[in-house]
């Protein structure tokens, strides 16, 4: 811990002495033009390019306030007030080599590095800020085939906006953590430590404690996020009639808890997926099935092929065939 908060002390004390631009990374942040001659060192197109440009300056103004000016002193400062907040050795190595990147000479700085400060910045401002993070497969679009694995989104959903801004889900690491601990163990979901490896990502636990807050008896969710919530618990049941449910499941592993953070579920989508899930829980459940995948899959399908409307079924059909391909939801 001193080892990292003496690194940014005399970053930030070298970095003084220095002009506007002084070639490093961090001095590159303050302008859109400038974000692009960082982005620049990538082999990245025009709309990439502005994809990564708009990134970036969401990151920013997550990390250090929407009313400061981006300067590297702010930066260097979020990042130190992140290692106070959480002192794990994870999040140490995490925040230290994210300040070496940023900290590097342009002219040393390669594509690796700059999809690296992305994806760094991203995760960090994803837990820090009011903002959440989606999978690029699913929401980032032209960047998702670049190694950028997440992406800033505003919330725009009222029952979460009131979670965030209220701060009922924490802002650190460690606190995250401990709040998902205790709603799983709430509602009896199984035990964070025994999830599968890879299933809940760092940039995602986010979207889980959202999930778990909703869930709670008093929270503000709507009756469709609330009927959503139940189908869900159904699904994750390791037993017909789910005597036990386990959230995050190695045998039935999904992601179905990710989706109150993505600003494209509306109530009406969501009430209709609940359906879906509900459905695909009670084919599996009577054909004995613990690994729901192939109900989930099977019914999406019939949802997508059983509507009328010749043009809006076939783009109901891409939907179903892109969420199977990238087993977002159900699946790893």
């Amino acid at each position: 811990m001193k080892k990292l908060s003496l690194f940014i002390c005399i970053s930030l004390i070298s970095f003084s002495t220095l002009g506007a631009l002084t070639g490093k990374v961090i001095d590159l942040l303050m302008s859109e033009s400038n974000i692009l001659a960082v982005v620049g060192k990538t082999s990245f197109n025009t709309e990439k390019s502005n994809a990564a440009k708009v990134q970036i300056e969401l990151s920013l103004k997550a990390l250090i306030g929407e009313d400061k000016i981006a300067t590297r002193e702010n930066i260097l400062r979020a990042i130190a007030n992140a290692a106070e907040e959480d002192k794990s050795s994870q999040n140490r190595a995490f925040l230290q080599s994210l300040t070496k990147k940023l900290t590097k000479d342009i002219n040393d700085v390669s594509e690796n590095d700059v999809v690296g400060i992305m994806n760094d910045l991203i995760t960090l401002a994803g837990v820090r800020s009011s903002l959440v993070t989606a999978c690029s497969e699913c929401a980032l679009g032209p960047l998702a085939s670049e190694g950028i694995a997440v992406t800033l989104k505003k919330v725009t959903n009222r029952s979460v906006l009131g979670l965030l801004e209220t701060n009922v889900i924490p802002k650190t690491k460690k606190k995250l953590r401990n709040y998902i601990k205790s709603g799983l163990k709430r509602f009896e979901l199984g035990k964070l430590k025994n999830s599968p490896e890879g299933l809940v990502k760092m940039h995602e636990r986010k979207s889980l404690a959202i999930f778990l807050g909703l869930a709670k008896k008093h929270s503000s969710a709507t009756p469709a996020q609330r009927k959503y919530i139940k189908a869900v618990f159904k699904f994750s049941a390791t037993a017909p009639k789910g005597e036990n449910k386990i959230l995050l499941n190695a045998d039935n592993p999904h992601k179905l808890w990710n989706i109150f953070s993505d600003p494209s579920y509306t109530d009406s989508t969501i009430g209709e997926l609940a359906e879906v899930i509900s459905k695909a829980a009670d084919k599996a459940d009577k054909d004995g099935l613990i690994n729901k995948a192939d109900a989930f899959y099977d019914e999406l399908d019939n949802r997508a092929k059983s509507i009328t409307d010749v043009e809006l079924r076939a783009k109901a059909i891409e939907n179903a065939n892109a969420i199977r391909a990238n087993k977002c939801l159900v699946g790893k």
